[in-house]
């Protein structure tokens, strides 16, 4: 049975304390068998009962013999007591409470907007907070702000940042202005921009004491960086104003100024991006040639140049090209078409693009006896080809890896560029953003840590952070200015959209294969090795092996598996996507679609192609701007070929910038391979910026026998034995509990590692959306505990059972034919979003789907939408039946998301319901929706069930892990 004990190590029995988040500590032991124990609860209430409404509760699983499990809370002013339940392998209890008092803490506020009474000093203003947020003394004695965890009210000197709050919010006096957003992110000079928000008061003069508050200003401006913007129009929700002819690109903000104390107030920004004029039509592509020693300098213009084009790629250098007589005066002298040398491209009068000169091709005899010199090359980005990452301590470096730590992304690759510069790499290149904002103000939210080996180019680095890890888009401007955004793009969609006959006259659906890989040996650190492979792969093209290593993977086999087989999700496939000619630039409506003057790179436009001949499906949808290629004929008639990625692939893209996170290490590793072909027009697919390859330096993706058997691996330091301090070595299995969150540190001098327990326990989780809420709705269920809820409610149970372990619930999918069974609560009387996080078990075969699901009791109609199997086949599914037998209709969608965790939601909007999947709980894509009317008639319930029509007598299983809902 063993004899499990609980030592609860801190806070002291009956102590007082004065902080506002106090750690509890216990160590569990079992000093007879040291037996495991299966949990540790700890039960945290303000009634030595626990069972009040005030109750926190926290659990371990799997606890080891002397392990200390933490939990760490924020706590009122008043008496608690907390409680440790142990339950050891063999079922004995033990438990053990104590108490401590909470004194002179600045009370938090969470209430609801209808419910606060006003008291006191508090009479003016009240306010709706969530618990993270903080009430300000001294400078801020009378009001609260609504916030997300974000957000921290500002006082005087905290009026520089603002953050994100809720439209309710403006019960402040004056309000805290919030920009949602801009009528357009990108503009010319004179341009009128509307600023979309609130709490920016009823008009710009200043008239803070106004009786009627809706009619009060404070004394409000607009500004773009540090230019003053005119204002036209302003109220509490919008302000108008005009871009200045002399603004340059920068933040958008609102400040407004009266009354002072508390002074000028600041809102968040947003960038706008201001280019110099509106392009003119039919000049067409104009070359000239600028000196390699001063990039901005113009030798002279091209005007004998034919075949002109070039290509601007996302991300991506680009290429250019032109052919021209060598008998031409200037394009026949070296002077100037040399190597080297810069070739500015101008269309429709506006500086574009410019590109170097690396190729010439002369050809002295052809059938026109012009002598044509073909002349090509790659865009300015590629100079960054000319600078490598460099070990700090030079000339003697400690190491040869380059590690950054909890550093912004765009931060990283800015240092590493100043750094060059300051080698005197890189001359004339202006570093156009900052170490905490982007090129238009935005500020960067997000926290990097990874290293780059000694010798990698910067352009692979630019490259890794944009292409690889989706932190940042990248463009070098003709100016060579570098330009770093958080997201480049606009969603034209409603604006421009492409037809056949009116605009496009080619479209191909580009697929490659070359890169293909479907079985994986995985090397993590300490030189751990796994073996996976694509589960389908492998029977439609055969078995391609390849070679995978991360070193900043622990060797952990299941971490290694799941990082093999999230790159494998693409890797195994054949890649593809969108490419389309355009030479038309006005729809029958007479609007105008042209490449860089109505659209840009990044923007989303919408593209249009009927079903025809065995093509049942067509294609209609939105799709993303990779790519333009411009090309001039000898006419001078001007075509375009667009790059473009419609939603799934760039979702796609996104999912493999996260496998590149997991890893976070580089060693001369680039993502993504552009197309090195010039001239431009030569078709570049898109689908290589995703994590198809590594290099095949420090990196490979494919097994170089003679490069590993040369190198060592001497610079990486391995363990060679574990021991407890002051104790002998360890042997056997060393295991920490499940939960602890460890620390470690390294002593190079002793050649040691010490790893210990610190921090709260807790959860990791893979996905932010995966976090519980913090102010979580009366129907969310986490499925935390043992039990099925008593709000929930069975539809058809049958002798179906769902079952709960303490993190994710389980429900009984039954042999028989066509059935449905729900687990359902009541719905909300408005516009409400159900979400789920969901799995299913099972073979590929007829017919089953557990999911999300709504249901009408007036009727007994129901819809199950969620993942799905039937023969060969795995996608989701949404599934209407009129009673609990009655199959209606149903509507899938092939995903191939065979053994991934399935994000569903419903969204109920107005008259409307929308279907909704994700994979990572932050890309979604709508699978369908229709009226509520057109067969529910009404939604009464909301939850998960599942439907099955397979009687092969075999139960499978669905399991949710959470489900919420939530209310605007």
């Amino acid at each position: 049975m063993g004899l499990p004990s609980i030592n609860l190590v801190s806070p002291a029995n009956q102590v007082n304390l004065t902080v506002t988040i106090s750690p509890f500590d216990a160590i569990y032991s079992d000093n007879t068998n040291q037996l495991i124990a299966s949990s540790v609860k700890f039960e945290i209430d303000t009634v030595s009962t626990f069972d009040s409404s005030n109750k926190i509760t926290s659990e371990y699983l799997n606890v080891k013999h002397n392990t200390t499990c933490r939990v760490a809370t924020m706590l009122s002013n008043g008496t608690w007591y907390w409680r440790v339940t142990a339950i050891n392998a063999s079922g004995t209890t033990v438990s053990q409470t104590q108490s401590l008092t909470i004194s002179q803490v600045l009370k938090r506020a969470f209430s609801f907007y209808e419910n606060i009474g006003k008291l006191d000093s508090w009479a003016n203003k009240r306010v709706l907070a969530f618990y993270e947020n903080i009430a300000k003394l001294n400078l801020w004695p009378r009001k609260r702000t609504i916030a997300l965890y974000e957000n921290v009210a500002k006082a005087n000197i905290w009026t520089d940042q603002r953050a994100l709050y809720e439209y309710e919010n403006i019960t402040s006096d004056p309000p805290f202005p919030f920009v949602e957003r801009l009528s357009t992110t990108r503009a010319s000079e004179g341009t009128i921009v509307t600023i979309y928000g609130n709490g920016f008061g009823s008009k710009s003069e200043a008239d803070p004491l106004n009786a009627d508050r809706t009619a009060r200003g404070y004394g409000g401006y607009v500004y773009l960086g540090t230019q003053l913007c005119n204002v036209i129009s302003w109220s509490w929700e919008k302000i108008v104003f005009q871009i200045p002819q002399e603004a340059e690109s920068g933040a958008v903000k609102v400040a407004l100024t009266v009354p002072d104390p508390p002074g000028v107030r600041y809102s968040n920004v947003i960038g706008m991006e201001v280019y110099d004029a509106e392009p003119a039509d039919d000049i067409g592509i104009e070359l000239f040639v600028c000196d390699k020693n001063n990039p901005n300098s113009i030798l002279c213009q091209l005007d004998g140049a034919k075949s002109k084009s070039f290509q601007v790629l996302l991300n991506n250098p680009g290429s250019g090209k032109f052919s021209i007589s060598r008998y031409d005066e200037k394009g026949g002298s070296r002077d100037y078409v040399t190597d080297q040398n810069l070739i500015l491209c101008r269309l429709d009068g506006i500086d574009l693009f410019k590109w170097i000169i690396e190729t010439r091709r002369p050809s002295y005899v052809d059938d026109s006896e012009q002598q044509m010199i073909e002349v090509s090359g790659r865009g300015v980005l590629s100079l960054l080809d000319r600078a490598v990452v460099y070990p700090e301590g030079m000339p003697h470096p400690v190491t040869l890896e380059r590690t950054f730590k909890d550093a912004h992304g765009g931060a990283i690759l800015r240092q590493l560029l100043l750094e060059a510069q300051q080698r005197g790499c890189l001359t004339g290149i202006v570093i156009d953003w900052s170490a905490d904002s982007d090129t238009l103000g935005n500020p960067f939210e997000d926290s990097t840590t990874l290293s780059f080996h000694s010798g990698t180019p910067l352009s692979q680095v630019a490259t890794k952070l944009s292409e690889g890890m989706g932190l940042f888009d990248l463009e070098m401007t003709p100016t060579l200015h570098l330009k770093l955004y958080k997201a480049k793009g606009a969603d034209k969609y409603d604006t421009v959209k492409y037809r056949p006959g009116q605009a496009i006259v080619k479209l191909q659906n580009q697929s490659d294969s070359s890169n293909m890989t479907n079985a994986l040996l995985v090397e993590g650190e300490s030189g751990s090795l796994i073996e996976t492979a694509h589960p389908t792969s492998q029977t439609d093209w055969g078995r391609r092996e390849g070679y995978l290593q991360a070193r900043n993977i622990p060797s952990d086999w299941a971490k290694l598996q799941d990082y093999g087989q999230l790159f494998l999700r693409n890797a195994a496939q054949v890649s593809w996507g969108i490419q389309g000619t355009v030479i038309k630039f006005i729809d029958s409506d007479g609007n105008k679609l042209k490449p860089f003057e109505t659209f840009m790179m990044g923007d989303w436009i919408g593209w249009y192609i009927p079903p025809e001949g065995s093509d049942i499906d067509g294609f209609d949808g939105k799709v993303r701007v990779k790519g333009i290629t411009c090309e001039e004929d000898e006419a001078g008639a001007l075509s375009y070929v667009l790059e473009l990625n419609n939603i799934m692939l760039e979702h796609e893209i996104r999912m493999n910038q996260i496998v590149e996170r997991m890893s976070m290490f580089t060693q001369n590793s680039p993502l993504s391979t552009p197309a090195t072909e010039s001239p431009a027009g030569v078709s570049h697919n898109h689908t290589h910026s995703m994590l198809l390859g590594l290099n095949s330096d420090d990196h490979p993706q494919y097994y170089n026998a003679e490069r590993h058997a040369a190198d060592l691996h001497s610079s990486i330091q391995r363990v060679s034995s574990l021991k407890r301090t002051g104790a002998n070595a360890l042997t056997g299995d060393v295991t920490l509990a499940a939960g602890t969150n460890v620390s470690i540190s390294q002593n190079d001098e002793q050649k040691t590692i010490t790893i210990s327990a610190s921090g709260s326990g807790g959860i990791s989780y893979a996905n932010p959306i995966d976090v519980p809420p913090s102010n979580p709705h009366t129907k969310d269920d986490e499925f935390d505990d043992t039990a099925m809820d008593s709000k929930w409610s069975w539809i058809n149970q049958g002798t179906s059972t769902w079952v709960e372990n303490g993190r994710y619930g389980a429900i009984d999918l039954l042999s028989g034919g066509d059935h449905t069974r729900l687990l359902v609560q009541t719905a909300p009387a408005g516009d409400f979003t159900s979400t789920a996080k969901i799995i299913i078990s099972g073979p590929k075969l007829n017919y089953f789907n557990f999911g999300i699901c709504l249901y009408n009791s007036a009727n007994g109609k129901r819809i199950i939408f969620g993942k799905c199997n039937r023969d060969n086949y795995s996608g989701m599914q949404a599934i209407k039946f009129t009673s609990n037998t009655a199959y209606s209709s149903d509507a899938y969608l092939n995903g191939g998301w065979d053994s991934n965790f399935i994000y569903v939601r419903v969204r109920k909007v107005g008259i409307s319901y929308y279907l909704e999947m994700s994979i990572d709980g932050d890309f979604w894509w709508q699978i369908f929706t229709e009226t509520i009317a057109n067969f529910l008639s009404a939604i009464s319930h909301v939850g998960i069930g599942y439907f099955r029509n397979n009687s092969n007598g075999v139960t499978y299983k669905g399991r949710c892990d959470w489900f919420r809902i939530t209310e605007p």
